[in-house]
């Protein structure tokens, strides 16, 4: 399904200022003109970034499936975007609309569709995501969940961000432990991924959902 027209024109706009994921940095060009889209688009936003502790509001056997499908999905991944991606199976995305969508884990302003898109997504060495906006054509709402995080005991570096532009200057990141997610309005708030350092990996599950 296509992006909507305002979108794709976004994101031909800024998908180059940040193709590896690095932020711009403040007062650049590039951040001047992510921090435009970002407050062009605040009206419609409908709320910030939410930080979730995601495994304290699921059962515990859903949480392990989680980590299981996740593992077992690797050798299905396939690059998107500079990172690997999987699909998720049928099957769990029924669990996660039963225990995600229809249990309130989420504050969504609407009602939220049973159609849901889910893909596991697996970070590595130097790996980022550029700066965009989601399709929100097929969804336009996120719920970014952190499953696993393994880095060198050498490395100092606190993680990988996942960055929001919220306009008017605003910039917020989060570095999700395992457990944690955040929960966004991704169609209308600009974000990236600083990338990984080296000898550190990450797996994430992305819940993309869109009105009922």
């Amino acid at each position: 399904m296509k992006e909507s027209t305002a979108n794709a024109s976004w994101n031909k706009i800024l998908l180059p200022l940040a193709p590896n994921g690095i932020a711009p940095a403040k007062n650049s060009p590039q951040h001047l003109v992510a921090d435009l889209c970002a407050t062009t688009l605040k009206p419609q936003r409908q709320f910030n970034p939410e930080l979730l502790n995601v495994k304290e509001m699921i059962p515990e056997d859903v949480w392990v499936q989680l980590l299981d499908d996740a593992d077992k999905s690797k050798h299905q991944k396939f690059e998107h975007y500079g990172r690997e991606v999987s699909d998720v199976g049928e099957s769990l995305k029924r669990i996660l609309v039963d225990q995600v969508v229809n249990k309130d884990i989420i504050k969504a302003p609407r009602p939220m569709s049973d159609d849901i898109e889910a893909t596991f997504l697996y970070y590595q060495n130097g790996q980022g995501l550029p700066l965009h906006l989601d399709n929100d054509a097929t969804y336009e709402y996120n719920l970014l969940i952190c499953l696993d995080k393994m880095q060198d005991l050498n490395n100092t570096d606190a993680g990988s961000a996942t960055y929001f532009y919220l306009g008017e200057g605003a910039v917020k990141a989060a570095i999700l432990q395992p457990g944690y997610g955040v929960w966004f309005h991704s169609g209308y708030t600009p974000h990236g991924r600083i990338p990984l350092k080296t000898e550190s990996e990450i797996s994430l599950l992305s819940v993309g959902m869109k009105v009922a």
